[in-house]
């Protein structure tokens, strides 16, 4: 059992000396009536003789007594007056009755945290919900997989007609060894991600329907050594309220909901203010370049099982 002892509230403080004030007075009072005449008129006697010197004891402890009881009466008063005021529909709850303030570890507030290591706070589901009908979707990631590129082909599915989507990837090349990294490669890269896997084909297929109708925009970022290695889902849902996703989750099934990544669920307009300026920056920037045909050159490396030959860096 915990030694610390809840504080005094100001009711408490002011009952305490209510009380004392009471018990003086009638005390003083009880005296008076029920006291001896003989001893009475000794002490009357005594104060009369005494008098330069007992007066003003005899009078300080009686104003105490009686400014407390005066505190005690007025502030109880008070405390009553803002009951019924509450109770009446006149103004608000008072402070000491006010409806606990709920933190973080109350059950009843949602955690803003997406771990994967629970099916309740999986990263997938919870966008799955969250994109139902949503107008926009932006999103960083350092690697796709084709079960994260079959998750996105839902979302667009599952969003308003009218929807944009914006992928920066920042795909890492692997075993990259003819020089610096040349955009036009860039569909092997995709490739290596997706495994060279032939079931991939009518995947993209339905991502570049969506790409054509101006829903989807890739753009690519394929700096080396310092790859963009960043996670990151902004959306802005079906009635216009703005969220995030940030932490550790790709676009790849792994990241969605088989490994223990770690997200953070933002809602707040400042914070999601600064991450919208963060992707647009990342977006803008010279070493993200367009990818229009990236769908259609990828589908054409996987189906020849191939790697394309290297142009010469421009």
């Amino acid at each position: 059992m915990s030694s610390r002892h809840k504080p005094l509230s100001d009711t408490d403080v002011y009952s305490l000396l209510f009380m004392g004030a009471c018990i003086g007075i009638g005390g003083f009072v009880g005296l008076i009536a029920a006291g001896d005449p003989a001893f009475l008129e000794a002490v009357a006697g005594y104060l009369v003789t005494s008098a330069p010197l007992s007066a003003p004891l005899i009078g300080s402890l009686l104003g105490t007594v009686f400014g407390l009881a005066v505190i005690g009466i007025g502030a109880l008063g008070i405390k009553v007056f803002k009951w019924l005021r509450f109770r009446l529909g006149f103004g608000p709850r008072p402070a000491d009755q006010a409806e606990p303030t709920k933190t973080p570890q109350d059950p009843s507030v949602p955690s803003p945290l997406t771990d994967n290591l629970t099916a309740v706070r999986e990263t997938g589901p919870r966008l799955d919900t969250a994109l139902v009908q949503a107008r926009r979707l932006d999103i960083c990631t350092s690697y796709v997989s084709m079960a994260g590129l079959e998750r996105l082909v839902s979302w667009l599915d599952s969003m308003n007609p009218k929807c944009r989507v914006r992928l920066l990837l920042g795909m890492a090349p692997q075993k990259w060894r003819y020089g610096p990294v040349n955009p036009r490669a860039s569909a092997y890269f995709l490739a290596q991600h997706l495994d060279y896997n032939p079931a991939v084909d009518s995947l993209l297929q339905r991502l570049d329907r969506h790409r054509e109708a101006g829903r989807l925009e890739f753009r690519l970022r394929l700096t080396q050594p310092a790859a963009l290695h960043a996670k990151l889902y902004v959306w802005t849902d079906a009635t216009g309220r703005q969220a995030s996703l940030i932490g550790s989750s790709n676009l790849t099934k792994g990241g969605l909901g088989g490994q223990g990544e770690l997200n953070v669920h933002v809602q707040r307009a400042d914070g999601i203010r600064y991450l919208v300026e963060w992707f647009d920056g990342r977006w803008q920037e010279p070493e993200s370049f367009a990818a229009p045909a990236l769908l259609e050159d990828t589908r054409q490396v996987v189906r020849n099982k191939r790697r394309p030959t290297p142009a010469p860096a421009q």
